[in-house]
């Protein structure tokens, strides 16, 4: 308190034995830059309810929550542990210096204080949108679709854009730090029971909300590595400024969750839950505004994560707890009917086609155009597509590429193409 009219540009909060924590917390806090709003230095989450759990059963973060803040607090709370963090000074000011009396008196009289304060320090501090930003994740087989997806945005407007290394070769590490306005970031750690998570089918897939969480950006895009960028993101984070960017499912697969979920996840009387199907390739969140909405599917996952034997009643792994999060937050009416921002290759719609028309290559060169252009041609409409499945551009690609150099396929590729309208 004695400090707050004579602040830093940025002040940094450590405690006692920071370094148990994150070994390279010295290279975080050097590359610290002025006007960052709100950043968390150490990346393991814990991820709780009200009252604590499953971390720290009987913990009233919730309480500490109302006190402090004067409404409802959230049924669920992702926080960053270790209360190591770093905040801009136009963040602390936008809060008045009573705040900060009364949030002291607090953690002093209350038991739990300490410990309750930890799991806050983001709804303190983040008091603005700061700062905004793109995040996806690849392993080393997954690097194809991850190359030519950073290739596509190249055209996105600049956007700062965060890639998880989730396994990663080094020389595939080499690449994406050399693309424009590309960081990598190693996976965040979770609390330990739920880490079992990364045994499981899908566990890339399971840890998305953790990923957006992670981020270091207050306003998140996420977008598959799979996907194709085809124009600008002002538009989607324009919306995203408006309300949580989530676009329904328009793919063949079964994407509704098992109903004995329900049973275990609850939800309230009044939602109907059949017919709601979104699809989680492409999504956007404010992390303080849409915090019910984030930490609710970051408990769902968790809950899955530690009920192993349920987790086929989530539909699509971590898509299915998505869905379960919006229905318990109300949240299943902001998701956008049309199919700009996630374009599937292979849609339910009546007369669509059953698969992607062949021959991108191939069509692309006879007209002098790039495949980027020429898959622009065949998706007017989408901003981004999004390759799903058996359809995966990179595979497309190497096919077609196979076909042309040996040239056995030229034939039945004619034939393709003659079928689809496309040109050769």
């Amino acid at each position: 308190m004695a400090n707050y009219d004579r602040l830093a540009p940025i002040t940094v909060f450590l405690q006692g034995d920071p370094y148990a924590h994150d070994p390279d917390l010295d290279e975080r806090i050097w590359s610290l830059e002025e006007g960052l709003g709100y950043r968390d230095l150490v990346n393991h989450i814990l991820v709780e309810d009200a009252k604590g759990e499953p971390v720290q059963p009987g913990l009233p973060v919730g309480e500490m929550y109302e006190e402090l803040f004067g409404e409802p607090a959230p049924e669920f709370f992702l926080s960053h542990s270790a209360a190591c963090f770093a905040v801009s000074k136009e963040n602390i000011l936008q809060r008045p210096r009573q705040f900060y009396e009364q949030a002291l008196d607090a953690v002093v009289r209350r038991p739990l204080g300490p410990w309750e304060i930890e799991r806050l320090w983001q709804y303190i501090f983040r008091t603005r949108v700061a700062t905004q930003g793109v995040v996806t994740a690849a392993d080393a087989g997954f690097f194809a679709e991850l190359r030519l997806f950073l290739l596509s945005y190249r055209q996105s407007g600049g956007y700062p854009l965060v890639v998880y290394d989730l396994g990663l070769h080094p020389e595939q590490r080499h690449w994406c730090l050399a693309q424009p306005g590309v960081s990598l970031l190693p996976l965040p750690t979770i609390y330990k029971p739920v880490e079992r998570i990364r045994g499981q089918a899908w566990w890339q897939a399971w840890l998305k909300p953790f990923y957006v969480y992670n981020a270091p950006f207050d306003r998140v895009l996420w977008i598959d590595a799979d996907c194709t960028l085809l124009g600008h993101l002002h538009h989607a984070f324009q919306e995203l400024a408006q309300r949580p960017l989530i676009v329904r499912d328009a793919t063949v697969a079964a994407t509704e969750n098992h109903p004995e979920l329900y049973r275990h996840l609850t939800l309230p009387d009044s939602v109907r839950t059949q017919g709601v199907r979104l699809n989680s390739g492409v999504l956007g969140f404010c992390k303080i505004r849409d915090r019910g909405l984030l930490n609710a599917w970051g408990y769902g996952v968790a809950w899955a994560a530690l009920n192993p034997e349920k987790q086929s009643l989530s539909a699509w792994a971590d898509q299915g707890m998505l869905l379960w999060a919006a229905h318990r937050t109300g949240q299943t009416q902001v998701v956008r009917e049309d199919l700009a921002w996630n374009c599937p290759v292979h849609r339910s719609r009546p007369g669509a086609a059953e698969a992607p028309s062949p021959g991108l290559i191939a069509a692309a060169a006879s007209d002098g155009r790039s495949v980027l252009e020429e898959i622009r041609r065949r998706y007017p409409e989408a901003k981004i597509v999004h390759w799903l499945g058996d359809f995966k551009l990179g595979r497309q690609l190497e096919r077609e590429l196979e076909q042309l150099f040996l040239g056995g396929g030229a034939g039945e590729s004619r034939q393709l193409s003659e079928r689809h309208g496309l040109p050769l």
